[in-house]
């Protein structure tokens, strides 16, 4: 009679940490990030547009330029600002991206009877003059939790300081034809904002 052998223990599988679970992908964080922002890619690619600043360093002008392939057609961008956009206004304008794209916005068309109103603040001329503009309604406060700061004045006034930096930038485009003729252009600035009550 042989002897009865140990039965072995199954073996249990690691349990993944907290810190493990809740471990971003950075290839995944970024792939769901554009999925749900409609961020103007050429901005991204933009070289120079939006840099890392110093405290307290003395403003710098900026000129970017970039290309774009629409159909038959090539448009050319020319940014320009009186001072640089640092991380924090790329921040607080992706965030106003991620708003668009999640509905929150108003479409205002030429018919609305404030177009004029906004078209002036943006003031744009000229190719896009007529296009849909969409406005985002918000609180400083919300603006600045949005880009992971807390509710306080000091937060509220840093993206208000964004906001302006934003509206201080203009935008020059091109539309040129395969033969390399300019057909349309345009200028207006890069985002406009209206200060209300309590919104912006």
């Amino acid at each position: 009679m042989q002897p009865s052998r140990t039965p072995k223990r199954a073996r249990t599988a690691k349990r993944p940490t907290a810190a493990r679970q809740h471990q971003p992908d950075p290839n995944r964080y970024s792939v769901d990030y554009m999925d749900h922002a409609p961020v103007w890619q050429s901005l991204v690619f933009a070289p120079g547009f939006f840099r890392p600043t110093q405290n307290g360093a003395p403003s710098e002008p900026l000129e970017a330029c970039f290309y774009a392939k629409i159909l038959d057609y090539c448009m050319s961008y020319v940014l320009r600002s009186p001072e640089a956009l640092n991380i924090s206004d790329q921040a607080v304008y992706f965030h106003l991206c991620q708003r668009i794209a999640a509905g929150k916005f108003i479409p205002l068309h030429s018919t609305h009877d404030r177009f004029a109103a906004y078209r002036s603040a943006i003031a744009v001329d000229g190719l896009w003059a007529d296009e849909p503009m969409a406005v985002v309604k918000l609180t400083l406060s919300d603006l600045a939790v949005g880009i992971g700061l807390t509710r306080t004045g000091t937060n509220s006034r840093a993206v208000l300081a964004s906001l302006n930096r934003l509206s201080q930038a203009t935008m020059q485009r091109q539309k040129v034809n395969k033969e390399g003729i300019v057909i349309e252009k345009g200028v207006g600035r890069f985002l406009a904002f209206l200060c209300c009550d309590s919104e912006v």
